[in-house]
């Protein structure tokens, strides 16, 4: 595989390319939440426009403290389309032990929810 073709085929596109092909199809259910390939697809682009907006891009590291959650989901899509890298962080660690990640991961930014 070459990495054109890589490039195509990453996480970063994988929502693009499934809403295209499933636009209508439910791609979230929480709670009362329901939303198809295409309303996300959506949305990651807003999230992804808001998160450049604020200096976040490529190869920057950014935090995600979030329970799997819609949120979730959005944040990690909108950081792969700009070219960043997410640090997933467990919820659940306690306070020393995200400031240890927080301290070691080199990330830019964080994002909690």
């Amino acid at each position: 595989m070459t990495a054109v073709h890589a490039r195509r085929h990453g996480v970063a596109d994988l929502l693009t390319r499934t809403a295209a092909r499933f636009p209508g199809k439910v791609a979230i259910v929480e709670g009362e939440l329901r939303q198809s390939f295409a309303e996300l697809d959506d949305t990651v682009s807003r999230a992804a426009g808001a998160l450049a907006a604020r200096g976040i891009g490529k190869g920057d590291r950014v935090v995600l403290l979030a329970r799997n959650s819609h949120g979730f989901v959005v944040a990690y899509f909108a950081l792969a389309r700009l070219g960043a890298v997410s640090v997933p962080v467990n919820f659940m660690l306690t306070a020393p032990e995200v400031g240890y990640v927080l301290e070691h991961s080199g990330a830019r930014a964080v994002l909690a929810g």
